[in-house]
């Protein structure tokens, strides 16, 4: 008998699974609309195959506030839905430890925080490859991710706390961390300035923020936002709220009280791990994407792919580094 795909199953999502969102997630003031979001056929990564009802592919927005700068989506997929979908899933969306990406990431926490047996918080740790890493160069580990896989296996990387929650909802000892790591979870925040004013207060004075998200005034987002309709792939992924540029994160940190150490433009870190053939391969599908979306779309449904979603091979991530002050 032949294995079975791993996404063959289609998770079907009705209308009562988004809820409106008007308000900017970080100032909660009613943000402008651009513009209207794409919605691909279906949404294959990072959850598994997942539709929702045609009549909602034209609902959706692209807003702004206008004292942050922070872009959002309008409607979102609601928390109580988003969790049925992972479970469904069982959390595929994952990065071995050999990842190019992971290891610069620690590389650089490495060399930046100099405290024996320092105490890291991961957000988003799903099931656990950066902390295993962590683990293995000195660091005590702790994480917090809502998805019942991370769950059942974080005894395997962690040896402080696992917390299963939303960020939002968790309640972190005061002080307790030196550092803590948001690597591409920002952008599924429902409530930014709840969730840094958790991190905040949980790391420790002169602490570390270590966090990656995309860039959405990067040129694949701009060229995307030129149409009527938008067609960056990032915008597009069913649990992706928010979608920071230098600006506007620079903006939300330094008005929770954290210090901006670095920013500096990346690629994604499913990019990082690429070899040339296959780089070249995705910045062909990439560029179909962006010039032609009818023609990729056709293409996409043809060999039963998502036409929504694509990683164009530019550095349309922004990688920053943040501190807590000793004294504030």
């Amino acid at each position: 008998m032949s294995k079975q795909p791993v996404h063959e199953h289609f998770y079907e999502l009705q209308a009562t699974a988004f809820e409106q969102r008007p308000n900017c997630a970080y100032c909660h003031l009613t943000g402008e609309i651009l513009g209207q979001i794409y919605l691909p056929n279906f949404l294959q990564y990072p959850v598994g195959k997942v539709t929702t009802e045609k009549s909602l592919c034209n609902k959706f927005k692209l807003r702004k506030c206008r004292q942050c700068g922070l872009l959002y989506k309008d409607p979102a997929i609601s928390r109580e839905a988003q969790v049925q979908i992972y479970k469904q899933s069982n959390n595929l969306y994952n990065y071995t430890s050999s990842n190019k990406y992971i290891l610069r990431r620690l590389k650089i926490i490495r060399e930046m925080v100099r405290e024996e047996n320092p105490h890291l918080l991961d957000i988003g740790c799903h099931r656990g490859d950066f902390l295993k890493l962590v683990r293995s160069v000195g660091f005590r580990t702790s994480g917090i991710d809502y998805s019942d896989s991370a769950y059942a296996n974080h005894k395997t990387f962690i040896d402080m706390n696992f917390y299963k929650d939303f960020i939002e909802d968790v309640r972190f000892p005061t002080s307790a961390f030196d550092v803590i790591t948001a690597w591409d979870v920002f952008e599924h925040f429902y409530d930014v300035k709840i969730a840094l004013k958790k991190v905040h207060n949980a790391l420790k004075p002169g602490g570390y923020l270590f966090l990656e998200t995309g860039n959405a005034s990067s040129f694949p987002a701009k060229l995307a936002r030129l149409r009527s309709v938008n067609y960056w792939g990032y915008a597009s992924g069913l649990t992706h709220l928010n979608f920071f540029d230098i600006s506007s994160i620079k903006y939300v940190l330094d008005n929770m009280g954290f210090g901006v150490v670095a920013v500096k433009k990346v690629y994604h870190k499913g990019i990082g791990n690429l070899n040339m053939i296959q780089f070249l391969r995705q910045l062909l599908t990439g560029s179909l994407f962006y010039i032609s979306p009818k023609a990729y779309r056709y293409i996409a449904n043809l060999m039963d792919k998502s036409d929504g979603g694509i990683s164009f091979p530019w550095k349309d991530h922004i990688f920053v580094i943040a501190r807590k002050p000793h004294k504030q």
